[in-house]
């Protein structure tokens, strides 16, 4: 997914990147750059959710929770209390992690919890991040 956006970049100026596209139908599955840079499509090699990668790779980590449908241009800004569950896609989780969310996020409410959504935003894509990292490098 994100090759594509890397991919426009290099075309601006390709004598200097020289890419070597290596693709499956309109998929890139692997995008080489002078031969020093690559970037794979990891969901080609660990075809699992992202917050499965520390328990399949056995390594300390946590997705964590954060409320996509709560991220508008009119809340970029915002700072107070949890969004409401259905901000979380609660109704869209299975009943397990549903359990878990609605366990967490009581505990999160019981604590006052303020939230500050460019904080939250950060910390969830870098956890983000890091879990894909480290599944990388294990695998």
């Amino acid at each position: 997914y994100d090759s594509i956006f890397i991919l426009r970049e290099i075309m601006k100026n390709p004598s200097a990147w020289n890419p070597q596209i290596i693709a499956t139908g309109t998929k890139i599955t692997s995008l080489a750059c002078n031969n020093n840079v690559r970037f794979i499509d990891s969901l080609n090699f660990l075809p699992v959710p992202l917050s499965a990668l520390p328990k399949t790779f056995n390594f300390e980590g946590s997705k964590g929770y954060f409320p996509h449908f709560f991220n508008t241009i009119a809340n970029q800004d915002y700072v107070g209390a949890l969004p409401a569950i259905d901000f979380y896609g609660a109704n869209e989780m299975s009943a397990k992690n549903r359990k878990e969310f609605m366990q967490w996020y009581d505990a999160e409410i019981a604590r006052d919890v303020i939230f500050d959504f460019k904080r939250e935003i950060v910390t969830y894509c870098t956890q983000d991040v890091n879990i894909l990292r480290r599944a990388c490098i294990a695998f």
